[in-house]
C-alpha cells in the first residue's frame, strides 16, 4: 500500500499534521494537560505522559537553525538545500523541510528568517517548503 493513507496507517500520530498540511496549514501537537509542544509527534506527551495531544495551527514562520546541501537526487533536483527551522509560535520545535535556495546563495545562513508553505512532492504526503522572508 502506498499513498497518504499508508503513511497515516503506519504513523497514526502524523494524521493531524498531514490533514492540516493538505490545507497548507502547519499544525503541531501540543499537550492539553501541560501545554508542552510534542514534535516529533508521539502517542503520549514526553513531558507529563498524557495522551491528550491535540494539533494546534501555528504560523509557518521561523529561523533557520541548521541547513545542509543534498548532492543526491531527492524529491527535487540534486544540490537541493534542506533546512531545520525553529518555528516562531512553538518554542523548542524545529521542523525539517526543503529551502528554496541553491548552494552559494548569500542569504543561506543560520538565523535567516523564513516562511513555509506545503507543496506536493514525489512522496506520500505534502512537504513543507521554506522560503526566505
Amino acid at each position: 500500500m502506498s499513498g497518504p493513507d499508508a503513511v497515516q496507517l503506519a504513523y497514526p500520530e502524523l494524521t493531524g499534521y498531514i490533514s492540516a498540511a493538505r490545507e497548507n496549514i502547519l499544525a503541531l501537537p501540543a499537550c492539553a494537560a501541560c501545554g508542552q509542544w510534542n514534535w516529533p509527534p508521539r502517542a503520549h506527551c514526553r513531558t507529563c505522559g498524557s495522551a491528550r495531544l491535540h494539533y494546534r495551527p501555528v504560523r509557518s514562520a521561523g529561523t533557520v537553525y541548521s541547513w545542509a546541501v543534498s548532492r543526491r537526487q531527492g524529491p527535487w533536483a540534486p544540490d537541493s538545500v534542506t533546512a531545520l527551522v525553529s518555528v516562531d509560535d512553538a518554542p523548542g520545535v524545529r521542523v525539517l523541510g526543503w529551502l528554496r535556495a541553491r548552494p552559494g546563495d548569500t542569504r543561506l545562513a543560520v538565523g535567516a528568517r523564513v516562511r513555509g508553505q506545503f507543496v506536493e512532492a514525489h512522496v506520500d504526503f505534502p512537504l513543507i517548503q521554506w522560503s526566505f522572508a
